[in-house]
């Protein structure tokens, strides 16, 4: 059985109970639980496949993984659809992960850089870069409205602006969602966007 079918069972398995029947700390604990047993594959995937051709115009992918119990699995879902759909389209991006708050916005002010995907751990208007650090959207205020596709892969739940309403050309483009991301919530959305050529 390949790896997007057993994916999609677990995915259409699980979402119903995660949300109609636990806390968000217990259904956030079980999400990463399932995420370390069957994302490994996913893992080395993504490690093998860091850029392609990004030395000049490329997509950004983020993974802001130095965060609680360190585990890159499970804020890494989704990832790799994107790039198995960049590799076969033969569209240059390159991984970012291990960021600091630094790293990240130079990666916000490459002008190389019109197209920028997050994952991480987060909420409509911060994402967590370490254990207790976080960089909040507003700190990008002022900075040039350029991008062409912000996807906040992460929750999105406490309201406040997005990152895309900061420096994205078009914010209603951008794939932003008003509530938190279970397991498998990625995979299905990103699925979406690629069919539906928003990605």
């Amino acid at each position: 059985m390949g790896l997007s079918c057993i994916h999609y069972i677990t995915i259409t398995f699980f979402s119903g109970i995660l949300i109609g029947k636990f806390s968000c700390e217990i259904g956030d604990f079980i999400s990463r639980i399932l995420s370390i047993i069957l994302f490994p594959r996913i893992i080395r995937f993504v490690k093998r496949n860091k850029d392609y051709e990004s030395e000049g115009k490329h997509r950004a992918i983020i993974i802001a993984n130095d965060y609680k119990f360190n585990k890159e699995s499970f804020y890494v879902d989704g990832a790799e659809i994107l790039i198995r759909y960049f590799l076969k389209n033969k569209i240059p991006y390159k991984v970012y992960d291990k960021i600091n708050k630094q790293k990240f916005k130079e990666i916000i002010l490459n002008n190389n850089i019109e197209h920028v995907y997050i994952f991480g751990h987060g909420s409509k208007h911060k994402i967590t870069i370490k254990k207790k650090e976080y960089l909040f959207y507003c700190e990008f205020e002022g900075y040039p409205k350029n991008k062409e596709f912000i996807g906040q892969f992460h929750c999105n739940v406490g309201g406040g602006k997005s990152l895309a309403e900061y420096i994205a050309k078009n914010p209603k483009k951008c794939f932003v969602t008003n509530n938190m991301r279970w397991f498998g919530n990625n995979w299905e959305d990103i699925k979406k966007l690629i069919k539906n050529s928003k990605i």
